[in-house]
């Protein structure tokens, strides 16, 4: 595997270890509330990341048989602005559906990175290449998983949340702000606790 696409693959691997220990750890209740900044919830967003996760995974497929990355009826913009189906409101059920996508997603596109050569890194995809792509495409997981621990107190003082999302650098000033926040809120829960247990 190159090198470039087993970064990749690695951090994918770890970002969506990391991802599905956030959302199994969302306190009852907590899959239908409307994410920092968003108007989509948790389950949505699962839904979201599993279907661009399959997307990506097809682009690499295609263009590894010699093929466009995207058939010629398909618009990126519709899809993207496509509501996600997380399942009904209120329905945990859903959650390890959901989750089952999310892994098959994971393991099509890891799959798909294997034979990747340096030839197909330099063709052409949308306004850059193959190769520039596969670098962006990590980030959209710790991206939404972002939005969603800065929706939940309870993980502002989660070592194993914090030392994976708060250590990025997001490179844009949303998500930059929501790690301030995240720093703040579990600095003062932190500093509640300690008033608490000396009373």
């Amino acid at each position: 595997m190159l090198p470039l696409a087993k970064a990749a693959a690695d951090r994918l691997l770890f970002d969506i270890a990391s991802l599905r220990y956030v959302v199994t750890s969302i306190p009852e209740g907590g899959l239908d509330k409307p994410v920092d900044g968003g108007e989509w919830n948790a389950r949505e967003i699962l839904a979201h990341i599993a279907a661009y996760l399959d997307l990506y995974g097809g682009v690499l497929e295609r263009i590894e048989q010699g093929e466009e990355p995207f058939p010629p009826e398909f618009s990126l913009e519709e899809f993207h602005d496509r509501t996600p189906d997380g399942g009904a409101s209120g329905d945990s059920s859903h959650l390890p559906e959901l989750l089952t996508r999310l892994d098959a997603a994971r393991d099509r596109l890891t799959a798909a990175l294997e034979p990747l050569t340096a030839k197909h890194l330099k063709l052409r995809f949308r306004t850059a290449t193959i190769g520039n792509a596969i670098q962006r495409w990590p980030m959209h997981v710790p991206n939404h998983a972002l939005e969603i621990v800065a929706t939940f107190p309870e993980f502002h003082i989660d070592p194993l949340i914090l030392n994976w999302l708060l250590v990025i650098d997001f490179g844009n000033d949303d998500a930059k702000a929501r790690q301030d926040a995240i720093r703040k809120s579990g600095s003062t829960l932190l500093d509640d606790i300690e008033a608490a247990t000396d009373e």
